[in-house]
């Protein structure tokens, strides 16, 4: 039989199932609980695998939660691991929840800079010149 799996939710480390308090980070572990969905969702675009922080991201856009935006716009300024794909979906997640054009986003996020991932200007760069100024969202 497989042992369950847990994570908390604001390092993203491994902990024991038993732990209520995260051992690396001092989280409370009962305190996603009590978060809304939406919430939840924010706190997975930090998630260390890719696919479930671009998918939060896809779920956020489809609520149009405008805190989600902001929260998406925080997750591609502060992801360390940042590639063009992710980057790609965050842009066209935070240009269907404000109703904008992805270059306008994409515009938005380089001019706001400070990212924590080296390549995350370049990735701007290249969306912004890929996608010209005509792209509508989704």
């Amino acid at each position: 039989m497989s042992e369950t799996r847990i994570f908390c939710t604001e390092c993203w480390r491994e902990v024991r199932e038993e732990d209520t308090v995260c051992p690396s980070c001092g989280s409370s572990l009962s305190a996603f609980n009590n978060l809304t969905y939406d919430e939840k969702l924010m706190k997975a675009l930090m998630h260390f695998e890719p696919q479930t922080a671009m998918r939060a991201a896809e779920i956020l856009a489809t609520r149009r939660s405008r805190p989600g935006a902001d929260a998406i716009a925080n997750a591609f300024v502060n992801r360390v691991d940042l590639d063009p794909i992710m980057a790609r979906a965050f842009i066209k997640a935070i240009a269907h929840i404000l109703g904008e054009d992805d270059a306008d986003v994409a515009d938005g996020l380089n001019r706001r800079g400070n990212f924590r991932s080296a390549v995350a200007s370049r990735i701007v760069e290249v969306i912004l010149q890929s996608l010209g100024d005509h792209e509508k969202p989704w």
